[in-house]
């Protein structure tokens, strides 16, 4: 127990270090053969996971008795799925609501199962802890702005300010190393200082880096425009992922630290889905409004102007019509730069907000004192 911070804080270094090279590499494939090439990586990466699994991950205890609930996982995995579906599908209104309908209806089954199962697969009453539910809240918030954010960056870094694909990945290599060189650092200060300030802090912190991101304009220079943000960014979720982990594994009992990481775990997976759709919607209604108006201010004809608006789903990637001439395609262009900037200056001060509002969850629902941030639950 007295390591387990910085236990944690290793994990989340190790995994923020390989992650590092994901953009680069996948970038360097995407420039070389095209987007699909990036999924080349999986099966050797999954087979050498197999094999480290088999080689040195051990069996649980031979004559354990306790029964796995699979029909509480089939009904959580059909109304996530189902949701997630909802969420990506151009599928007509009537469709989704049908959708959003089926996935709230098996997860009030899936509740009623666990309510009344004799081994759930999750026991409701660990949300009976503040520092449990509070901690769950938080990743919820704040990953669905770190997602939001580095879903949204690429496009403004390849489409408005030219980078390539290998370039573009290159610029989350700060974010990726503070994170991996400073997660078992940030895993030891949990038992120095109370779990409470720094999930405050370390939110915070990240906030301000999502408002730096915001700032900067067309042409902007990498190190004065979008390093400083990121780099705070990477400080303050540095700050926050293994502590909060921490928080998360700390106020269950030991033997349902699994059931807590899996919960803590598909809340950071279903931000980033909740992220993308949500802040998606967000971004082309805003774009579109956004690049009408620049469009309008510098005389482009009201029916070029319809047909543009009518790929806006497309945002930074939109391209002007062919056949213009070079004066109305280099005017459409900035027109289509300009509103992707306001656009996504919009989304990172959401972002903002919501790692902002994570931090204040920390501070009202996690104890104010005590190294785990909350009690124990059976």
């Amino acid at each position: 127990d007295a390591e387990r911070g910085r236990a944690i804080g290793t994990w989340a270094g190790a995994s923020a270090l390989t992650t590092a090279s994901g953009p680069v590499l996948g970038g360097w494939l995407v420039d070389q053969w095209g987007w699909p090439a990036v999924f080349l990586l999986i099966p050797p990466l999954a087979a050498l996971t197999i094999a480290i699994a088999l080689w040195r991950v051990p069996a649980s205890p031979a004559g354990s008795e306790e029964r796995l609930d699979y029909p509480g996982a089939l009904l959580l995995a059909g109304s996530l799925a189902l949701l997630i579906y909802a969420l990506v599908t151009p599928a007509a209104q009537w469709q989704k609501a049908l959708l959003f309908s089926s996935a709230l209806g098996l997860g009030a089954m899936f509740l009623w199962r666990e309510w009344h199962s004799d081994a759930p697969m999750l026991p409701l009453g660990l949300f009976r802890s503040p520092a449990f539910s509070g901690a769950n809240l938080m990743t919820l918030l704040l990953y669905c702005a770190l997602n939001g954010a580095l879903y949204f960056l690429p496009f403004n870094l390849i489409q408005v300010q030219g980078y390539s694909a290998v370039q573009a990945g290159a610029a989350f290599l700060p974010f990726s190393l503070i994170l991996g060189f400073g997660s078992t650092f940030a895993g030891g200060l949990i038992r120095k200082f109370n779990p409470r300030l720094i999930l405050t802090v370390g939110p915070l912190v990240a906030a301000l880096g999502f408002f730096a991101l915001a700032l900067p304009g067309e042409n902007t220079a990498f190190i004065t425009g979008f390093l400083p943000g990121i780099v705070l960014i990477g400080i303050g979720m540095t700050l926050s992922v293994a502590p909060l982990t921490t928080v998360v594994m700390g106020s269950v009992d030991s033997r349902q630290a699994g059931t807590a990481s899996g919960v803590n775990n598909t809340a950071a997976r279903l931000a980033g889905v909740l992220a993308v759709a949500v802040l998606t919607a967000v971004a082309v209604g805003y774009f579109a409004d956004a690049l009408d108006n620049r469009l309008q201010q510098t005389g482009v004809p009201p029916g070029l102007i319809q047909q543009l608006s009518r790929h806006a789903s497309q945002l930074a990637e939109l391209q002007p019509p062919t056949g213009l001439s070079a004066t109305a395609t280099a005017t459409i262009d900035r027109a289509i730069a300009g509103a992707y900037i306001d656009t996504f200056r919009v989304l990172l001060i959401i972002c903002g907000a919501l790692a902002a509002f994570s931090g204040l969850v920390a501070w009202l629902s996690l104890a104010k004192s005590g190294a785990t941030g909350g009690e124990n639950v059976p």
